[in-house]
């Protein structure tokens, strides 16, 4: 999945982003996954961490998948229409 997990004593392994939400705000229920709002993989920022059922989990990548994709072809869209000018190395 690209988390970064560690394993305390004892204890499955549990990942970096988890392992924040738990420390900041406490336990947290079995039934819940912890989402990173920024989308960032690595990031354990508590601010960016939500406890979330498995089903909005899902809603929310799939909404944000949407959303990527929406923004790559704005980008794609705008490069065919500007493309980059190519200069001539200073000499």
């Amino acid at each position: 999945s690209g988390v970064i997990k560690f394993t305390i004593p004892g204890e499955a392994p549990e990942s970096a982003p988890r392992l924040s939400y738990l420390f900041s705000n406490g336990p947290i229920p079995s039934s819940l996954r912890v989402l990173q709002t920024c989308r960032n993989k690595l990031c354990v920022n508590p601010r960016h961490l939500e406890a979330v059922t498995r089903k909005a989990l899902a809603k929310f990548y799939a909404k944000n998948k949407d959303l990527e994709q929406e923004r790559r072809d704005q980008e794609l869209l705008t490069l065919r229409n500007n493309p980059p000018k190519i200069v001539e190395e200073w000499k």
